[in-house]
């Protein structure tokens, strides 16, 4: 009898693999996660890379565009600081203050002694009319001098030292304050002998002239006094100073403007010419030249 193929003959054969290429297997697959995570790790460089490189670029285009926003808000300033007029400093406005008010001063003594002349002039005597003709005459010269108008210095040169103008203007002052007094002692006079109309006392008008008279003798006497102290302490020769150079700033400026507009005008008439000379008719300019 044959004999029956045992079960061992049919279950296929398992062959024991190699150890060397058991050993290769997992040698490969670690390769290509090796490969894969430096991929990934280079991508993440390069993105890293790309996204430094973008912001310093944006870095960059703000840092150049807030610059360049700079620069021109500085060449603005400049524009606007040398269109503008020179400016006087706080000095020489406080300077300037002291000779407008001496101006008005000398303006209202002026009037002072002027309206009386006129309204009362039958009833006032020689010597009050020659008083108030002097005192005109000497108010009249502050107010050219104060006005500093560069032909009438030389006229008025007697008063350009500040400790002698500051006693005249002070002495002006006592003397208005002097008709002052007088005119209030007419006023009590012609009252008690009954020449005046009203009961009461002085009129609107002689309490309106005497108010003016005292305020403008008190102010008189102040830029006497103020004049007299600034000259004590040797403050004209700053002050001369000071109006030199701002002189020297504006003539500056009005030359620089002259020289810009004439540059100004050539440039729109060779713009002008040239606009015509390509239409065709700059030989009739040239015929002119």
């Amino acid at each position: 009898p044959q004999d029956k193929p045992s079960d061992s003959d049919n279950t296929p054969s398992y062959q024991k693999p190699d150890d060397s290429t058991s050993l290769l297997l997992p040698a490969s697959n670690n390769d290509d996660n090796s490969t894969s995570q430096s991929q990934l790790s280079t991508s993440q460089s390069n993105k890293s890379g790309k996204s430094g490189k973008s912001s310093r670029r944006k870095k960059k285009t703000d840092g150049t565009s807030s610059a360049k926003t700079k620069r021109s808000k500085s060449k603005s300033k400049t524009k606007k600081k040398s269109d503008e007029r020179p400016q006087k400093s706080k000095f020489h406005f406080l300077f300037d203050a002291v000779r407008y008010l001496a101006i008005v001063a000398s303006s209202m003594m002026l009037l002072m002694q002027i309206i009386p002349m006129v309204i009362l002039g039958d009833e006032s005597t020689w010597l009050q009319i020659s008083v108030r003709s002097y005192l005109a005459i000497f108010c009249i010269s502050f107010v050219l001098t104060e006005s500093r108008i560069p032909f009438l210095q030389k006229i008025v040169s007697p008063h350009s030292n500040w400790i002698l103008r500051g006693f005249l203007y002070s002495f002006i002052g006592l003397i208005g304050m002097e008709q002052d007094i007088a005119l209030k002692v007419e006023e009590m006079a012609a009252s008690s002998r009954g020449n005046t109309s009203s009961i009461l006392g002085p009129g609107y008008g002689t309490l309106f002239a005497t108010l003016f008279m005292s305020i403008t003798s008190w102010i008189m006497i102040g830029v006497g006094v103020l004049y007299t102290l600034l000259g004590l302490f040797c403050m004209q020769s700053w002050y001369d100073r000071m109006e030199k150079a701002h002189g020297e700033k504006v003539r500056e400026w009005k030359d620089k403007k002259k020289m810009e507009e004439t540059f100004r005008k050539e440039k729109e008439d060779y713009r002008e010419y040239e606009k015509d000379r390509r239409e065709g008719r700059g030989e009739w300019y040239d015929d002119l030249e």
